[in-house]
């Protein structure tokens, strides 16, 4: 192959696409393996469980209910990464995934929330700049 034969490609000048999610509606369920879990977006509801429980966070996932409730008075990108992070401990649950012993975290949930904490803003902030991408592998062709 000759150097005039050669390719060469550009860098990519085109600005991240980015969906208008104050046209979305906030999704109300997700499919994680056999399961359907429900989210609900209520401060309200989540203020009477951290009553009852003791819990400070902005959302909490309800393994036995299958169902995950996030605070609905924060700004959009902080109730985002919120869901994600409680999505993130669904996935956990219902995959049977442990969290290694080799995390400096001796509880075992407080090494699931530091697992899950860890990761769920960075792949949020992923996803929401590699909109192509994530759409991209989000579709689903049968063979």
């Amino acid at each position: 192959m000759k150097m005039s034969d050669t390719v060469v490609k550009q860098p990519s000048t085109t600005k991240t696409k980015k969906l208008d999610s104050d046209y979305l509606e906030r999704p109300d369920c997700f499919d994680c393996g056999p399961y359907r879990w429900t989210i609900t977006y209520s401060t309200q509801e989540l203020a009477s469980i951290r009553r009852v429980g003791g819990e400070d966070a902005w959302g909490i996932t309800l393994i036995g209910d299958l169902r995950i409730i996030v605070e609905d008075d924060r700004p959009l990108q902080f109730i985002k990464d919120t869901v994600l992070h409680e999505i993130r401990h669904a996935f956990l649950y219902t995959h049977n995934i442990k969290i290694p012993h080799s995390m400096k975290e001796e509880d075992e949930s407080e090494r699931e929330e530091a697992f899950v904490t860890s990761e769920s803003t960075m792949w949020l902030d992923a996803m929401q700049k590699n909109v192509e991408l994530f759409t991209w592998l989000m579709t689903y062709e049968e063979d």
